[in-house]
């Protein structure tokens, strides 16, 4: 029977990592493919638990010659007029995950890795973490990977703030692939990965540059982001109150 359990992780804990760290990183998707592009949307006038999915071919990095499964789903809305969409390889620059959605609207998006159902069979026991590289969001959003190796299933959640990205360095986001190992997950032989972004707020635009898998962490990144998502999430606080 399938074990899931989810640990969180607080806003400004170690995680928040620099795509450019001297430490070892190897592709998993670059979202750089299909060449047209992935572009799921929801319509204006959705009700919440609408949802649309699309699987697509991924033919670079680790997981090429598998697919990249997306879902949207409307979590909340308090209008008739905005809508929702997600997009991947789609606008310039290409090589980008992106979330959207209207003012008065919120989504959560997933992206699959498991072969399209019939499972990775992959080993990533060799590396330290899987990282999302390059995070941009406007307002606070819980990001979370979820790897299963066909019995067990772990979930890790971060959410480092508002504004990351927009403000101050580059941020990226390293689950650290032992918490998953110690949680009964066999990473010697994993069958999917789930990537998943929860929007927190209505009007919520996040996006991403790539999935990886990292080496050893440099520990002096750790200290150099250290408390970002606290500042950043009590900036969002002052910027909400002053539009009441």
């Amino acid at each position: 029977m399938m074990n899931k359990t989810t640990k969180l992780i607080v806003a400004g804990a170690a995680g928040l990592l620099s795509w450019s760290t001297q430490a070892a990183v190897v592709e998993w998707d670059h979202f750089n493919d299909p060449g047209g592009g992935q572009t799921l949307t929801i319509a204006p006038g959705a009700v919440v638990g609408a949802s649309v999915g699309s699987v697509a071919p991924i033919t670079s990095g680790v997981a090429a010659n598998t697919h990249r499964g997306m879902e949207i789903e409307v979590t909340g809305v308090s209008d008739a007029v905005t809508s929702a969409e997600v997009r991947a390889a789609s606008n310039a620059p290409a090589d980008y995950f992106e979330q959207s959605t209207g003012t008065n609207s919120r989504a959560t998006s997933t992206i699959t890795y498991d072969a399209n159902g019939a499972g990775l069979s992959y080993d990533i026991s060799g590396w330290q973490a899987v990282r999302l590289a390059e995070i941009k969001t406007d307002s606070p959003i819980n990001w979370s990977v979820t790897i299963s190796d066909g019995v067990n299933t772990w979930t890790e959640t971060q959410n480092p703030g508002p504004f990351i990205g927009y403000f101050g360095p580059v941020v990226n986001l390293d689950f650290p692939l032992v918490n998953f190992s110690a949680n009964g997950v066999v990473l010697t032989s994993i069958e999917s990965m789930v990537i998943t972004i929860e929007g927190l707020f209505d009007g919520n635009d996040s996006s991403f540059h790539a999935v990886g898998l990292v080496d050893v962490p440099e520990p002096h990144e750790y200290a150099l982001f250290a408390g970002l998502g606290l500042i950043a999430f009590g900036a969002f606080r002052r910027f909400r109150s002053g539009l009441a």
